[in-house]
């Protein structure tokens, strides 16, 4: 992708969002279970 920045600039810029995107979406869907497993751990702690 580097090589490309030069010869294909749009190649890369749309890899680049693909990229930005999927990430940004695999941090919204664990979200919520990063919230549960941590809500959970407290469990515990007011028993």
């Amino acid at each position: 992708i580097v090589m490309n920045l030069d010869t294909a600039p749009d190649v890369s810029a749309r890899f680049f969002a693909f990229t930005i995107t999927q990430m940004t979406f695999l941090f919204i869907i664990s979200w919520p279970a990063q919230t549960l497993f941590d809500c959970s751990q407290e469990i515990p702690n007011f028993v």
